[in-house]
């Protein structure tokens, strides 16, 4: 009889530690990044199926600089990380059987090479006792910031023979064009002073002979009075 219970101890444990496992997850696990970029990812934690209650751990960066840690919405924090100090002890209200996310962070991607971000002595407590956790580090590819290819300057062709003399022709045409218009501007400007002077001198004519007219024709109103 004990022969019996003995094997079935050893089955209920190796089945109550598979069934209370949890795996933990950063998102986004992996990304190419030029160096210098800053962007964000995310540690989550599924607990299949066990009531996780309590998550812990140490966040650990190489190529990447921390630049920030917030606890996410939800989330309680027992123990709150720093980029200083990543040290955390997270509390889920109420326990958790889905995968949550616990926290994000943001960084900046360092000199080329391979940015990792990774959490060490990570935990996670349930209703049941501790669970037995698996996490991959996030990899991250950073290249080089590409190089500014400077424009050159493009050098003129020199002129040929023909296009030299096609050149010189239309600028002589340009010119014969501008001292013919100065000819008709300059005769233009004595014409129309002698128009405005033989205008003004018909007038006085004109005004002249009216005058003679109107006394001629008073004198000879007075003579008929007489």
């Amino acid at each position: 009889m004990k022969k019996e219970i003995v094997p079935l101890i050893i089955l209920s444990l190796f089945f109550a530690s598979s069934v209370f496992a949890a795996s933990a997850y950063i998102t986004p696990s992996g990304l190419e990044k030029v160096s210098g970029a800053v962007f964000n990812a995310n540690l989550g934690i599924n607990p299949q199926g066990a009531n996780a209650c309590v998550v812990s751990g140490k966040l650990s960066f190489s190529g990447l600089t921390c630049r920030s840690i917030t606890v996410a919405s939800g989330i309680m924090a027992q123990v709150s990380p720093t980029c200083s100090n990543p040290s955390f002890m997270l509390g889920i209200p109420g326990c958790s059987q889905s995968a949550k996310t616990i926290l994000s962070v943001s960084v900046k991607a360092g000199a080329e090479g391979t940015g990792l971000i990774s959490v060490s002595d990570l935990g996670v407590i349930s209703e049941a006792g501790d669970l037995a956790v698996s996490l991959t580090p996030a990899s991250y590819i950073i290249t080089p910031v590409p190089a500014l290819i400077e424009e050159q300057p493009k050098e003129e062709e020199p002129l040929t023979e023909d296009e030299v003399l096609s050149q010189d022709v239309a600028l002589d045409e340009v010119v014969g064009y501008v001292d013919q218009e100065a000819l008709i501007a300059g005769l233009s400007s004595p014409l129309k002073s002698i128009t405005n002077a033989v205008s003004l001198v018909d007038i006085l004519v004109l005004i002249v002979i009216l005058l003679v007219l109107l006394r001629e024709w008073l004198l000879h109103k007075e003579r008929k009075g007489m």
